[in-house]
């Protein structure tokens, strides 16, 4: 495995920042230790970038780093959830895209590609990232559903590119994990929605990050 893509999103929602587009880019050029693999075994690089929140813009940008990361080894996108009080490892995208995007462009009950699979499920090691989180004390769960917005929408496009696009050997391990909301954006809203300080995803991250390069 030569390099890990991390991902996030721009800000949405009337928010000034986004937490998955500040946690994936304070991960960018880290060299990453696999998790219970040999002391041997070498660094894993990441390469971090944010993707914009539309509907034509996500996917284009995210299918094109993905095609320009040297020795991709894994993906693991991440997405803001607002009111999750932990971190959702998904476990499946579902071919469905519901929300207004950044641009204006709405869809209602619209495919994220017509005549896909109606699923694709995640290829990260959910379990041992799990684990991982929690012997270290991070709240994480796995969770069965990605929503219908852009997180979902990347998510799925992602999982069919690589599972129908990707020359072989095997494709990279893929998958998302959303993050809670960061203290400063819980100020102001009514009811106090659950958050999560910052030192605390960025570790989260980078122990999900050490189990994915340990697991190939």
């Amino acid at each position: 495995m030569g390099h890990i893509l991390v991902t996030g999103f721009e800000p949405f929602g009337g928010e000034r920042l986004n937490p998955a587009a500040e946690i994936a880019m304070s991960h960018d050029g880290a060299a990453i230790r696999p998790r219970g693999g040999l002391p041997s075994r070498a660094a894993v690089k990441v390469r971090a970038c944010v993707l914009p929140v539309t509907w034509a813009g996500a996917v284009k940008t995210l299918i094109a780093e993905v095609g320009r990361t040297p020795g991709l080894g894994a993906v693991v996108m991440l997405g803001q959830a607002g009111g999750y009080p932990a971190f959702g490892l998904e476990r499946v995208a579902i071919n469905a895209a519901n929300g207004r995007d950044n641009s204006g462009q709405e869809l209602v009950e619209a495919p994220v590609l017509a005549g896909g699979p109606p699923a694709y499920f995640s290829t990260l090691p959910l379990q041992a990232i799990l684990a991982s989180l929690e012997s270290e004390g991070l709240p994480a769960f796995i969770s069965n559903s990605a929503g219908t917005y852009l997180c979902n929408f990347a998510f799925y496009a992602l999982m069919h590119h690589l599972a129908t696009a990707w020359p072989s050997p095997a494709p990279p391990a893929a998958g998302f994990i959303h993050v809670p909301y960061l203290p400063e954006q819980a100020i102001g809203k009514k009811p106090i929605p659950p958050s999560l300080a910052r030192g605390e995803m960025e570790r989260a991250v980078r122990v999900a990050l050490e189990v994915v390069a340990g697991a190939r």
